[in-house]
Protein backbone atom coordinates (compact mmCIF):
# COMPACT_ATOMS: atom_id res chain seq x y z
CA UNK A 1 0.00 0.00 0.00
CA UNK A 2 0.89 3.64 -0.89
CA UNK A 3 1.72 5.66 2.92
CA UNK A 4 1.17 9.59 2.95
CA UNK A 5 4.26 11.40 4.43
CA UNK A 6 3.62 15.16 4.11
CA UNK A 7 4.42 17.05 7.47
CA UNK A 8 1.89 20.06 8.28
CA UNK A 9 2.95 23.53 9.98
CA UNK A 10 -0.41 24.95 11.57
CA UNK A 11 0.51 28.63 11.38
CA UNK A 12 2.00 29.11 8.73
CA UNK A 13 0.70 27.60 5.37
CA UNK A 14 4.39 25.98 3.80
CA UNK A 15 4.39 22.38 3.57
CA UNK A 16 8.11 20.62 3.50
CA UNK A 17 9.11 17.43 2.07
CA UNK A 18 10.69 16.45 5.46
CA UNK A 19 10.01 17.64 9.11
CA UNK A 20 11.93 19.91 12.08
CA UNK A 21 15.32 20.88 12.02
CA UNK A 22 16.76 20.43 8.33
CA UNK A 23 14.31 23.49 6.91
CA UNK A 24 17.55 25.62 7.21
CA UNK A 25 19.02 23.67 4.36
CA UNK A 26 16.81 22.61 2.28
CA UNK A 27 14.92 26.37 2.20
CA UNK A 28 15.39 26.47 -1.38
CA UNK A 29 13.64 23.53 -2.03
CA UNK A 30 10.61 24.21 0.26
CA UNK A 31 7.15 25.23 -1.62
CA UNK A 32 4.02 26.12 -0.81
CA UNK A 33 1.08 23.90 -1.77
CA UNK A 34 -1.47 26.68 -1.69
CA UNK A 35 -2.51 29.68 -4.48
CA UNK A 36 -5.93 30.65 -6.05
CA UNK A 37 -6.42 29.44 -9.80
CA UNK A 38 -8.93 30.83 -12.21
CA UNK A 39 -10.93 28.03 -13.91
CA UNK A 40 -8.93 25.70 -16.57
CA UNK A 41 -9.58 24.02 -19.59
CA UNK A 42 -9.29 20.22 -19.83
CA UNK A 43 -6.46 18.35 -21.62
CA UNK A 44 -7.42 16.41 -25.33
CA UNK A 45 -9.69 12.60 -24.98
CA UNK A 46 -7.65 9.78 -26.21
CA UNK A 47 -5.26 6.82 -25.02
CA UNK A 48 -1.74 7.16 -24.06
CA UNK A 49 0.81 4.88 -23.54
CA UNK A 50 3.96 5.31 -21.51
CA UNK A 51 7.83 3.60 -21.76
CA UNK A 52 10.55 3.02 -19.39
CA UNK A 53 14.12 4.03 -20.17
CA UNK A 54 16.27 1.92 -17.92
CA UNK A 55 19.27 3.12 -16.68
CA UNK A 56 21.88 0.72 -15.89
CA UNK A 57 24.35 1.85 -12.95
CA UNK A 58 23.29 3.14 -9.51
CA UNK A 59 25.51 5.59 -9.34
CA UNK A 60 25.18 7.06 -12.93
CA UNK A 61 25.43 10.49 -13.61
CA UNK A 62 23.85 10.86 -16.92
CA UNK A 63 20.12 10.87 -16.30
CA UNK A 64 18.26 11.77 -19.05
CA UNK A 65 15.66 14.61 -19.22
CA UNK A 66 12.67 13.04 -21.08
CA UNK A 67 9.55 15.37 -20.96
CA UNK A 68 8.81 17.47 -23.45
CA UNK A 69 8.15 20.98 -24.01
CA UNK A 70 5.44 21.94 -22.29
CA UNK A 71 2.46 22.96 -24.39
CA UNK A 72 0.72 26.04 -23.63
CA UNK A 73 -3.12 25.37 -24.12
CA UNK A 74 -4.96 21.93 -23.64
CA UNK A 75 -8.58 21.74 -25.34
CA UNK A 76 -11.14 20.96 -22.99
CA UNK A 77 -12.95 17.22 -23.50
CA UNK A 78 -15.99 17.66 -20.88
CA UNK A 79 -17.30 20.43 -17.81
CA UNK A 80 -19.40 17.13 -16.22
CA UNK A 81 -18.19 15.48 -13.02
CA UNK A 82 -17.35 12.12 -15.44
CA UNK A 83 -13.84 11.27 -16.23
CA UNK A 84 -12.67 10.73 -20.06
CA UNK A 85 -9.23 8.88 -21.23
CA UNK A 86 -6.35 11.53 -22.50
CA UNK A 87 -3.48 12.21 -24.00
CA UNK A 88 -0.35 12.32 -21.72
CA UNK A 89 1.64 14.14 -23.46
CA UNK A 90 3.91 16.86 -21.73
CA UNK A 91 2.57 14.99 -18.35
CA UNK A 92 3.86 15.65 -14.82
CA UNK A 93 3.63 13.10 -11.70
CA UNK A 94 3.21 14.81 -8.48
CA UNK A 95 2.28 11.77 -6.37
CA UNK A 96 1.61 7.77 -6.30
CA UNK A 97 -0.04 4.76 -5.39
CA UNK A 98 1.14 1.34 -6.19
CA UNK A 99 -1.32 -1.37 -4.86
CA UNK A 100 1.23 -3.81 -5.68
CA UNK A 101 4.72 -3.99 -8.60
CA UNK A 102 2.63 -3.60 -11.43
CA UNK A 103 -0.88 -1.66 -10.33
CA UNK A 104 -0.08 2.15 -9.86
CA UNK A 105 -2.22 5.23 -10.00
CA UNK A 106 -0.28 8.25 -10.44
CA UNK A 107 -1.54 11.97 -10.16
CA UNK A 108 0.14 14.84 -12.22
CA UNK A 109 -0.97 17.26 -14.39
CA UNK A 110 -0.95 18.67 -17.86
CA UNK A 111 -0.15 22.72 -18.93
CA UNK A 112 -3.32 24.24 -19.55
CA UNK A 113 -4.22 27.47 -19.19
CA UNK A 114 -1.27 29.91 -18.00
CA UNK A 115 0.92 28.24 -15.66
CA UNK A 116 -1.92 25.94 -14.59
CA UNK A 117 -1.59 22.15 -14.51
CA UNK A 118 -5.07 20.32 -15.15
CA UNK A 119 -5.15 17.46 -12.80
CA UNK A 120 -4.72 13.76 -14.84
CA UNK A 121 -4.03 9.96 -13.22
CA UNK A 122 -2.45 8.12 -14.81
CA UNK A 123 -2.95 4.17 -14.49
CA UNK A 124 -1.05 1.22 -14.99
CA UNK A 125 -1.81 -2.52 -14.69
CA UNK A 126 1.63 -3.34 -16.10
CA UNK A 127 4.36 -1.91 -13.79
CA UNK A 128 4.16 1.42 -15.79
CA UNK A 129 5.10 -0.07 -19.18
CA UNK A 130 1.91 1.81 -20.51
CA UNK A 131 -0.05 4.41 -19.02
CA UNK A 132 -3.98 4.63 -19.74
CA UNK A 133 -4.40 8.70 -18.62
CA UNK A 134 -8.35 10.12 -17.37
CA UNK A 135 -9.16 13.31 -17.46
CA UNK A 136 -10.29 14.58 -14.02
CA UNK A 137 -12.76 17.46 -15.08
CA UNK A 138 -12.73 21.09 -13.10
CA UNK A 139 -9.74 20.17 -10.88
CA UNK A 140 -6.10 21.68 -10.86
CA UNK A 141 -2.80 20.87 -9.37
CA UNK A 142 -2.26 22.57 -5.89
CA UNK A 143 0.92 24.72 -7.10
CA UNK A 144 4.30 24.63 -5.11
CA UNK A 145 5.54 28.18 -6.32
CA UNK A 146 3.38 31.08 -5.27
CA UNK A 147 3.33 32.65 -1.79
CA UNK A 148 -0.17 33.17 -1.28
CA UNK A 149 -2.31 31.57 1.15
CA UNK A 150 -5.18 31.17 -0.73
CA UNK A 151 -6.73 27.67 -1.35
CA UNK A 152 -9.75 26.71 -2.92
CA UNK A 153 -11.36 23.03 -3.37
CA UNK A 154 -10.94 22.41 -7.27
CA UNK A 155 -6.87 21.94 -5.90
CA UNK A 156 -5.26 18.27 -5.94
CA UNK A 157 -2.05 17.30 -5.04
CA UNK A 158 -1.80 13.66 -3.95
CA UNK A 159 -3.50 10.10 -4.21
CA UNK A 160 -3.91 7.04 -2.51
CA UNK A 161 -5.84 4.11 -3.51
CA UNK A 162 -7.38 1.27 -0.89
CA UNK A 163 -8.32 -0.88 -3.46
CA UNK A 164 -8.43 -0.82 -7.81
CA UNK A 165 -11.94 0.33 -7.65
CA UNK A 166 -11.32 2.68 -3.88
CA UNK A 167 -9.53 5.66 -3.86
CA UNK A 168 -8.62 9.08 -2.94
CA UNK A 169 -7.48 12.76 -4.38
CA UNK A 170 -6.83 15.46 -1.90
CA UNK A 171 -4.70 17.68 -0.30
CA UNK A 172 -6.14 20.60 -0.46
CA UNK A 173 -9.77 19.16 -1.74
CA UNK A 174 -10.87 15.47 -0.95
CA UNK A 175 -12.16 13.45 -3.46
CA UNK A 176 -13.45 9.73 -3.78
CA UNK A 177 -13.62 6.81 -6.40
CA UNK A 178 -15.16 3.62 -6.39
CA UNK A 179 -14.95 2.85 -9.90
CA UNK A 180 -11.36 2.82 -10.30
CA UNK A 181 -11.01 6.53 -11.25
CA UNK A 182 -13.90 6.43 -13.87
CA UNK A 183 -15.62 9.49 -12.08
CA UNK A 184 -14.24 11.53 -8.38
CA UNK A 185 -17.10 13.25 -6.03
CA UNK A 186 -16.02 14.81 -3.17
CA UNK A 187 -16.20 13.86 0.13
CA UNK A 188 -18.38 16.29 3.00
CA UNK A 189 -17.14 15.16 6.42
CA UNK A 190 -20.09 16.57 9.03
CA UNK A 191 -18.32 18.76 11.51
CA UNK A 192 -15.75 19.95 8.82
CA UNK A 193 -16.71 22.50 7.03
CA UNK A 194 -14.91 24.28 4.32
CA UNK A 195 -12.42 21.48 2.83
CA UNK A 196 -10.48 22.41 0.37
CA UNK A 197 -10.77 25.96 1.85
CA UNK A 198 -10.09 26.72 5.46
CA UNK A 199 -8.95 23.63 6.09
CA UNK A 200 -7.21 20.76 4.12
CA UNK A 201 -6.63 17.07 3.73
CA UNK A 202 -3.23 16.34 3.79
CA UNK A 203 -2.53 12.73 4.89
CA UNK A 204 -4.78 9.34 3.30
CA UNK A 205 -3.92 6.15 4.71
CA UNK A 206 -5.41 3.32 4.42
CA UNK A 207 -5.84 -0.70 5.50
CA UNK A 208 -7.53 -3.72 4.69
CA UNK A 209 -10.85 -2.23 6.80
CA UNK A 210 -9.90 1.38 7.63
CA UNK A 211 -9.14 4.33 5.93
CA UNK A 212 -7.10 7.52 8.44
CA UNK A 213 -7.20 11.00 7.04
CA UNK A 214 -5.70 13.79 8.39
CA UNK A 215 -6.93 17.64 8.60
CA UNK A 216 -5.63 20.75 9.07
CA UNK A 217 -6.71 24.15 8.76
CA UNK A 218 -4.80 25.87 5.43
CA UNK A 219 -4.77 29.41 6.33
CA UNK A 220 -4.15 31.83 9.34
CA UNK A 221 -7.93 32.71 9.49
CA UNK A 222 -8.09 30.76 12.66
CA UNK A 223 -4.28 30.49 14.09
CA UNK A 224 -5.71 28.54 16.93
CA UNK A 225 -7.76 25.66 14.95
CA UNK A 226 -6.02 22.35 16.07
CA UNK A 227 -5.24 19.31 13.64
CA UNK A 228 -8.17 16.45 13.25
CA UNK A 229 -8.20 13.00 12.57
CA UNK A 230 -11.23 11.00 10.66
CA UNK A 231 -11.59 7.81 9.60
CA UNK A 232 -13.87 5.52 7.83
CA UNK A 233 -14.86 1.95 7.04
CA UNK A 234 -14.01 0.47 3.70
CA UNK A 235 -17.41 -0.89 3.29
CA UNK A 236 -18.37 3.36 3.95
CA UNK A 237 -15.52 4.66 2.26
CA UNK A 238 -17.07 7.82 2.22
CA UNK A 239 -18.24 8.53 5.41
CA UNK A 240 -15.55 9.96 7.42
CA UNK A 241 -16.31 10.67 11.30
CA UNK A 242 -13.94 12.47 13.62
CA UNK A 243 -11.33 10.38 15.30
CA UNK A 244 -9.68 11.30 18.69
CA UNK A 245 -6.16 12.77 18.20
CA UNK A 246 -3.47 11.80 21.00
CA UNK A 247 -1.93 15.58 19.84
CA UNK A 248 -4.24 17.77 18.36
CA UNK A 249 -2.07 20.98 19.42
CA UNK A 250 1.16 19.48 17.82
CA UNK A 251 2.01 22.51 15.09
CA UNK A 252 3.64 20.22 13.51
CA UNK A 253 1.91 16.60 11.95
CA UNK A 254 3.08 13.84 9.59
CA UNK A 255 0.69 10.89 8.96
CA UNK A 256 1.90 7.33 7.77
CA UNK A 257 0.37 4.06 7.46
CA UNK A 258 -0.70 0.88 5.42
CA UNK A 259 -1.87 -2.08 5.88
CA UNK A 260 -0.36 -3.00 9.14
CA UNK A 261 -1.60 0.52 10.96
CA UNK A 262 -1.24 4.14 11.61
CA UNK A 263 2.08 6.21 12.87
CA UNK A 264 1.62 9.90 13.70
CA UNK A 265 4.45 11.52 14.44
CA UNK A 266 4.59 15.19 16.28
CA UNK A 267 7.00 17.35 16.86
CA UNK A 268 6.11 20.93 18.94
CA UNK A 269 8.88 23.00 20.24
CA UNK A 270 11.83 20.92 19.27
CA UNK A 271 10.05 17.98 21.29
CA UNK A 272 9.13 14.96 19.28
CA UNK A 273 6.80 12.31 19.62
CA UNK A 274 5.53 8.86 18.12
CA UNK A 275 1.73 7.79 18.39
CA UNK A 276 1.04 4.68 16.73
CA UNK A 277 -2.21 2.67 16.34
CA UNK A 278 -2.54 -1.22 14.91
CA UNK A 279 -5.27 -1.76 12.62
CA UNK A 280 -6.87 -3.66 15.02
CA UNK A 281 -6.26 -1.28 17.81
CA UNK A 282 -8.93 1.36 18.84
CA UNK A 283 -6.69 3.66 20.70
CA UNK A 284 -3.38 5.36 20.24
CA UNK A 285 0.05 4.06 22.00
CA UNK A 286 2.70 6.04 22.65
CA UNK A 287 6.27 4.75 21.33
CA UNK A 288 9.50 5.95 23.04
CA UNK A 289 11.15 8.59 20.75
CA UNK A 290 14.33 6.27 19.03
CA UNK A 291 16.86 8.98 18.06
CA UNK A 292 20.23 9.83 19.40
CA UNK A 293 20.10 13.04 21.28
CA UNK A 294 19.96 16.11 18.81
CA UNK A 295 23.11 17.87 17.66
CA UNK A 296 21.27 20.88 15.77
CA UNK A 297 19.85 23.91 16.25
CA UNK A 298 16.17 23.24 15.76
CA UNK A 299 15.96 20.73 19.02
CA UNK A 300 16.23 17.32 19.95
CA UNK A 301 15.39 15.18 18.33
CA UNK A 302 14.87 16.20 14.02
CA UNK A 303 12.45 13.01 12.94
CA UNK A 304 12.66 12.99 9.42
CA UNK A 305 9.72 10.58 8.63
CA UNK A 306 9.21 7.04 9.00
CA UNK A 307 7.70 3.70 7.54
CA UNK A 308 5.89 0.61 8.47
CA UNK A 309 7.41 -3.36 7.57
CA UNK A 310 5.96 -6.77 8.41
CA UNK A 311 8.20 -7.91 11.02
CA UNK A 312 9.26 -11.28 10.18
CA UNK A 313 8.71 -12.70 14.31
CA UNK A 314 6.62 -15.28 15.60
CA UNK A 315 4.14 -12.79 16.50
CA UNK A 316 4.54 -11.13 13.14
CA UNK A 317 3.99 -7.68 14.84
CA UNK A 318 4.56 -4.34 12.97
CA UNK A 319 7.69 -3.23 12.40
CA UNK A 320 8.53 0.71 12.29
CA UNK A 321 11.18 1.98 10.79
CA UNK A 322 12.06 5.75 12.05
CA UNK A 323 14.48 8.40 10.44
CA UNK A 324 16.69 11.13 12.46
CA UNK A 325 18.34 13.71 11.21
CA UNK A 326 21.09 14.35 14.25
CA UNK A 327 23.11 17.01 12.65
CA UNK A 328 23.09 19.54 9.67
CA UNK A 329 26.00 21.49 7.95
CA UNK A 330 26.62 22.39 4.35
CA UNK A 331 25.47 19.60 1.89
CA UNK A 332 25.03 16.84 4.16
CA UNK A 333 24.47 16.13 7.09
CA UNK A 334 24.69 13.17 10.55
CA UNK A 335 21.52 10.74 10.12
CA UNK A 336 20.07 7.53 11.88
CA UNK A 337 17.53 5.07 11.40
CA UNK A 338 16.06 3.35 13.51
CA UNK A 339 14.18 -0.10 13.37
CA UNK A 340 12.00 -2.06 15.43
CA UNK A 341 10.45 -5.20 14.79
CA UNK A 342 8.54 -5.32 17.94
CA UNK A 343 5.93 -2.06 17.12
CA UNK A 344 8.32 -0.12 19.13
CA UNK A 345 8.74 -1.77 22.35
CA UNK A 346 12.79 -2.14 21.41
CA UNK A 347 15.01 -0.38 18.94
CA UNK A 348 18.12 -0.72 17.05
CA UNK A 349 20.01 2.08 15.58
CA UNK A 350 21.66 2.00 11.94
CA UNK A 351 24.48 4.66 12.33
CA UNK A 352 26.38 4.18 9.22
CA UNK A 353 24.30 6.02 6.70
CA UNK A 354 25.60 8.29 4.10
CA UNK A 355 26.44 11.89 4.90
CA UNK A 356 25.57 13.88 1.76
CA UNK A 357 22.17 15.13 1.54
CA UNK A 358 19.24 16.30 4.51
CA UNK A 359 16.27 13.15 4.61
CA UNK A 360 13.33 13.66 2.72
CA UNK A 361 11.83 10.61 2.62
CA UNK A 362 12.20 6.77 4.03
CA UNK A 363 10.50 3.58 3.22
CA UNK A 364 11.20 0.13 4.14
CA UNK A 365 9.58 -3.46 3.37
CA UNK A 366 11.45 -5.32 6.13
CA UNK A 367 14.68 -5.08 9.11
CA UNK A 368 16.73 -5.86 6.19
CA UNK A 369 15.51 -3.91 3.32
CA UNK A 370 14.94 -0.19 3.51
CA UNK A 371 15.71 3.19 1.31
CA UNK A 372 15.89 6.55 1.65
CA UNK A 373 16.02 9.86 0.27
CA UNK A 374 18.21 12.59 0.54
CA UNK A 375 18.93 16.04 -1.10
CA UNK A 376 20.65 19.39 -0.85
CA UNK A 377 22.72 20.77 -3.91
CA UNK A 378 21.87 17.51 -5.21
CA UNK A 379 19.68 14.52 -4.83
CA UNK A 380 20.30 10.68 -3.86
CA UNK A 381 18.69 7.42 -3.06
CA UNK A 382 20.34 4.95 -0.85
CA UNK A 383 19.40 1.63 -0.28
CA UNK A 384 20.41 -1.42 1.74
CA UNK A 385 19.37 -5.06 1.84
CA UNK A 386 21.43 -5.90 4.63
CA UNK A 387 19.77 -4.34 7.32
CA UNK A 388 22.59 -0.99 7.08
CA UNK A 389 26.26 -2.83 6.85
CA UNK A 390 26.38 -1.90 3.33
CA UNK A 391 24.17 1.04 1.35
CA UNK A 392 23.48 1.33 -2.35
CA UNK A 393 23.88 5.01 -3.58
CA UNK A 394 21.90 6.19 -6.54
CA UNK A 395 22.79 9.92 -7.53
CA UNK A 396 20.32 12.29 -9.90
CA UNK A 397 23.43 14.54 -10.20
CA UNK A 398 23.19 13.88 -14.34
CA UNK A 399 19.73 15.13 -14.41
CA UNK A 400 18.17 18.51 -14.37
CA UNK A 401 16.28 18.42 -11.42
CA UNK A 402 18.65 15.98 -9.38
CA UNK A 403 21.36 18.91 -10.33
CA UNK A 404 19.31 21.65 -8.51
CA UNK A 405 18.35 19.54 -5.95
CA UNK A 406 15.07 19.07 -6.41
CA UNK A 407 13.79 16.64 -3.12
CA UNK A 408 12.23 13.21 -3.54
CA UNK A 409 9.14 13.68 -1.67
CA UNK A 410 7.34 10.31 -2.80
CA UNK A 411 9.20 6.80 -1.66
CA UNK A 412 7.80 3.37 -1.02
CA UNK A 413 8.10 -0.14 -1.64
CA UNK A 414 4.79 -1.44 -3.77
CA UNK A 415 6.32 -5.19 -3.23
CA UNK A 416 9.10 -7.06 -1.47
CA UNK A 417 11.75 -5.70 -3.77
CA UNK A 418 9.97 -3.01 -5.50
CA UNK A 419 10.35 0.88 -5.18
CA UNK A 420 9.20 3.39 -6.70
CA UNK A 421 10.31 7.26 -6.34
CA UNK A 422 9.12 10.93 -7.30
CA UNK A 423 11.76 13.35 -8.24
CA UNK A 424 10.40 16.92 -7.89
CA UNK A 425 6.89 18.10 -7.87
CA UNK A 426 4.29 19.77 -10.39
CA UNK A 427 4.59 23.73 -10.27
CA UNK A 428 8.26 23.72 -8.46
CA UNK A 429 9.76 26.81 -8.02
CA UNK A 430 12.01 26.98 -11.02
CA UNK A 431 8.84 26.58 -13.62
CA UNK A 432 10.53 24.34 -15.84
CA UNK A 433 9.43 22.33 -18.72
CA UNK A 434 10.29 19.54 -16.60
CA UNK A 435 9.45 19.57 -13.30
CA UNK A 436 9.46 16.35 -11.85
CA UNK A 437 10.04 12.50 -12.97
CA UNK A 438 8.71 8.89 -11.65
CA UNK A 439 11.36 6.42 -11.39
CA UNK A 440 10.92 2.60 -10.66
CA UNK A 441 13.19 -0.05 -9.24
CA UNK A 442 12.64 -4.49 -9.18
CA UNK A 443 16.17 -4.70 -6.70
CA UNK A 444 15.50 -2.67 -4.10
CA UNK A 445 17.23 0.06 -5.26
CA UNK A 446 20.19 -1.53 -6.52
CA UNK A 447 19.29 0.08 -10.36
CA UNK A 448 16.13 2.49 -11.45
CA UNK A 449 13.79 3.30 -14.44
CA UNK A 450 12.93 6.21 -15.57
CA UNK A 451 9.09 6.17 -16.70
CA UNK A 452 8.24 8.51 -19.65
CA UNK A 453 4.72 8.80 -20.27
Amino acid sequence: MSQDNTKHNSTPVIRFAIIGGIVAVVIATAVVLVTRFTTATNPKSQQANGSVTTILAPTTTQVATTAAQATTTAQATTTTGSASTVALNNFQPNWASFLDPSTGFVLGGVPCQGTTFCAVLATTTNGGQTFTGINLPNLQIAPKSSLTSTVNATLVSKVHFITQQIGYIYDPGFYITTNGGASFTPVAVPGFPGIGTNLSVINVIGSNNVITALIVPTNQANPTATTSLISANLNAPSQFTSQTNPNPNSPEQTLFGNSLGSLLLNQSGGTSTISFQSEAASRWQALTVPCTTSQDQFGSPSIAGGSLYLAQTANSEPGVAIACTLGVAAGSSSKEIDISNNAGSTWTALTSLPNPGVITAVAASSSSDLAFAAASGESWIYSTTNGGATWNTFSFNGNQLGQEGMPVGDLEYSGANNLFAILGSVGDVNQKSTQSELYTSSNNGNTWNLVTF
